[in-house]
């Protein structure tokens, strides 16, 4: 049975010719939130995986690049309109400075440092989209 550590080399792999972790969502080309794209073919590995559905495989993906790929659910997609290629949409949010520093600007002290503006806004999303 396909596991995360079974597939951890070919994972690997993708992950090398992915943008590097520093690299922001709004600094990617369209080539690189490509169907063919290295991140796109990995997040498609991780939901190859049993029991590994949206959500899980793209905070697994945000974990190793965090200012890059946003969460995957449904209550932020349907707040962007966003459907299979889910991140264009969430740079085209994030590609606006007028909002990175506004969320830069209302973030609590109590955020850990280092909090991705992706985060905190994935964040802002779904709360809004809860309605909390």
């Amino acid at each position: 049975m396909a596991s995360l550590f079974t597939k951890a080399d070919e994972f690997d792999a993708l992950l090398a010719r992915a943008p590097k972790r520093a690299v922001p969502l709004w600094e990617v080309d369209d080539a690189d939130l490509a169907e063919d794209a290295p991140l796109a073919e990995a997040y498609r590995l991780l939901r190859s995986i049993p029991n590994v559905g949206k959500v899980t495989a793209s905070k697994l993906l945000a974990c190793k690049r965090p200012n890059l790929v946003p969460i995957r659910d449904s209550v932020v997609e349907q707040l962007l309109g966003a459907g299979e290629l889910w991140w264009r949409p969430w740079r085209d949010v994030v590609a606006n400075e007028t909002i990175r520093t506004t969320i830069e600007a209302i973030t609590p002290p109590a955020v850990p440092a280092g909090t991705s503006v992706l985060r905190r806004l994935d964040v802002i999303l779904w709360m809004v989209g809860k309605g909390k």
